[in-house]
């Protein structure tokens, strides 16, 4: 069965190879996903996997919104089925797999050491941003990120399920006068951060694992260098107000649906009242 998955990735990527694109494979992994990129340097990973009924599935993550390789899924899989004779195979497209989406499948490995998404800023829901103002100045702007598909499962069930994922990006800001008055804008990003919903206590020894949540931080510099050690003294202090909703702010993002608006704090104004 290995072998013939190892036979069906070679197919794969040879395929991407005749059509013009760039590709490597790990040969000495067989679930390691090929990696390709085309013209326009938008990268695509191709994932083979064994269904329990014995079929074989390619996954595509990468490059969502290109209408070229999402044809090209489909004649890569039915190429690889052809060569090693495999009589039902399931394609999945970059859209389709994010339907049964879970950040384990693409952002956490076995040890619970969390990624950050590539290109989620195209490809993924911009769900709300924060001004954070010191001393009547605005020195960061914190937008917001989740797959479409977390959003939607959220308005449906009114929670993050287990797997879902959010990223934020905190960049330095820019301020100057303009026609309508003092306006702000980003500039470089200071850091990343992503939290996985984990519902199931998955890594209990993890420092970066609790609350429900995996926790992982990245300086703007190195976005390939987790730098949290410890959520707790690294991470959940920011989101303490926010406990009694999964320790989300989950009232700054209105595409999550009407009803979290409720949960946000009463304006200064109002308290004053």
């Amino acid at each position: 069965m290995a072998n013939i998955a190892r036979r069906a990735l070679v197919v794969a990527t040879s395929a991407l190879s005749v059509l013009g694109v760039g590709y490597f494979i790990s040969s000495h992994n067989v679930v390691a996903p090929a990696q390709a990129q085309d013209n326009d340097g938008y990268e695509v990973k191709i994932k083979p996997e064994w269904t329990k009924d014995g079929r074989l599935k390619f996954i595509f993550d990468g490059a969502f919104g290109m209408t070229r390789f999402k044809s090209l899924a489909v004649a890569i899989v039915l190429a690889a089925a052809a060569f090693v004779g495999v009589g039902s195979v399931q394609t999945v497209s970059a859209r389709d797999t994010i339907k049964q989406f879970s950040a384990y499948d693409l952002y956490v490995d076995p040890q619970g050491n969390i990624s950050l998404p590539e290109n989620f800023q195209i490809d993924w829901t911009f769900m709300g941003s924060w001004a954070v103002a010191d001393g009547g100045k605005v020195p960061e702007i914190h937008n917001v990120y989740a797959p479409k598909e977390v959003i939607e499962d959220y308005k449906k069930n009114g929670e993050f399920s287990d797997g879902a994922i959010l990223v934020k990006e905190a960049r330095h800001a820019r301020g100057a006068q303009h026609t309508t008055g003092l306006a702000h804008w980003v500039g470089d990003v200071k850091v990343w951060f992503v939290m996985v919903r984990d519902k199931k206590g998955r890594f209990p020894n993890n420092p970066l694992w609790g609350e429900g949540w995996g926790w992982a931080l990245f300086n703007g510099d190195d976005r390939k260098k987790q730098v949290a050690t410890d959520f707790r003294n690294d991470c959940l202090g920011c989101h303490a107000p926010a406990k009694d909703t999964d320790w989300t702010y989950i009232y700054a993002y209105p595409v999550l649906g009407d009803q979290v608006a409720k949960y946000a704090p009463a304006r200064d104004a109002e308290k004053q009242k």
